[in-house]
């Protein structure tokens, strides 16, 4: 991605740059591939699994939604009890993945234009409730189990949680799910 996409970026902003008469229209589209190659790097980042050896689970929700905000696609907010608890790095990348599945579909069938996720760490026992203000879905249906909310829930049974999509038409869509820390011993107020 960063390696391919990102060469092909720099060389059409590189090749913007060598016109002779640069009008307004240049000028924009250099400052809109500046900005393509800005937002790729930091999705580089978030796509890899070396990415967790650093950052802890909010830490990557919080450059996810930071993300958003900043290309404009959602108004997104992220609420948490604890900023730091620890859990096995491959559950948190699995959970990551979840909410990423969640908000790509947000982004691409909801219309909405608010997202937010509230992470409550206690007893052992992780809770997040991710919502979005979308046109929401009859999750009644099996027709609306499409690869995405298919992937969550395979992901889901892999690691032990429980999951649950909450829709109804016009009233947005709602993801819950909870994962019981079988490390609890690892615990640590101090985070990584």
């Amino acid at each position: 991605l960063h390696d391919n996409i990102g060469q092909l970026l720099t060389l059409a902003k590189i090749q913007l740059g060598q016109i002779e008469e640069p009008n307004d229209t240049v000028s924009e589209a250099e400052q809109t591939l500046s900005q393509c190659l800005t937002e790729l790097r930091s999705l580089s980042k978030l796509i890899n699994p070396d990415t967790f050896s650093s950052l802890s689970l909010t830490e990557a929700l919080q450059m996810e939604m930071e993300r958003f905000n900043r290309m404009k696609y959602l108004e997104t907010q992220l609420y948490f009890n604890k900023a730091t608890f620890e859990l096995d790095t491959k559950i948190e990348i699995v959970i990551f993945r979840m909410l990423q599945e969640f908000f790509t579909n947000t982004i691409k069938h909801s219309k909405a234009s608010q997202l937010s996720v509230n992470i409550n760490y206690q007893e052992n026992v992780l809770h997040i409730h991710a919502r979005d203000n979308g046109i929401g879905f009859n999750a009644a249906h099996d027709d609306y189990d499409g690869i995405g909310l298919t992937n969550i829930k395979n992901r889901a049974k892999i690691i032990g949680a429980s999951i649950e999509i909450v829709s109804t038409i016009g009233a947005g869509t709602q993801l819950i799910l909870q994962f019981k820390n079988p490390n609890h011993d690892t615990f640590s107020s101090s985070g990584r």
